[in-house]
């Protein structure tokens, strides 16, 4: 088993201005003297993590993933929403003007 699980968004700006989405999320492994445990918490995914969210001191599994294209689709979804509204309200406007 396991610590409770980290999960969270990080916006991160490069240097060349550019903006990525990662998804981190991460789990404490429970410090065992069982052969089975002491390997899965030797392995090189393993991490020391400082951070407010976890125990100082506990060995993490992290994963991070790029999910930039996700909220790049988000966003776009987002964007096309709006302008179908947008659209929706001028020919509801055009429509009125007319009857009048």
């Amino acid at each position: 088993g396991g610590g409770v699980p980290y999960k969270a968004e990080h916006r991160y700006v490069n240097l060349d201005g550019s903006v990525k989405h990662v998804l981190v999320q991460s789990i404490a492994l429970t410090t065992a003297s069982s052969s089975s445990s002491s390997s899965l918490s030797t392995s090189p995914t393993t991490a020391r993590m400082g951070e407010d969210s976890h125990e100082e001191g506990h060995e993490y599994v992290t994963a991070m993933t790029d999910i930039t294209p996700l909220k790049q689709l988000e966003r776009e979804r987002l964007e096309a929403i709006q302008q179908a509204e947008q659209e929706q309200r001028i020919r509801a406007q055009d429509a009125e003007t007319h009857r009048q």
